[in-house]
């Protein structure tokens, strides 16, 4: 299985409302907040159905994803 990387952005469908209180007393004002979006790096798992001789144990398919780093790579590695 191979990750490959996916931007997600996270926002506020509304703004949040903010009210600001004085411990005691009542509403002191309300606040407009500056909200920005922001954007994360995530993985997304890939899978592929491949027909193998024999099904490798996760150490062994741990050490073919490393030495063959692309995805193409991998799956041929494992077909042979």
């Amino acid at each position: 299985m191979v990750f490959p990387n996916a931007t997600v952005e996270a926002r506020f469908r509304h703004a949040p409302q903010i009210r600001v209180f004085e411990r005691g007393t009542d509403l002191l004002t309300d606040v407009e907040p500056t909200i920005l979006s922001a954007q994360y790096n995530t993985l997304s798992p890939v899978a592929e159905e491949v027909y193998v001789r024999a099904v490798p144990d996760p150490a062994a398919f741990r050490e073919l994803c490393d030495a063959h780093c692309s995805r193409e790579a991998i799956l041929q590695a494992l077909q042979s």
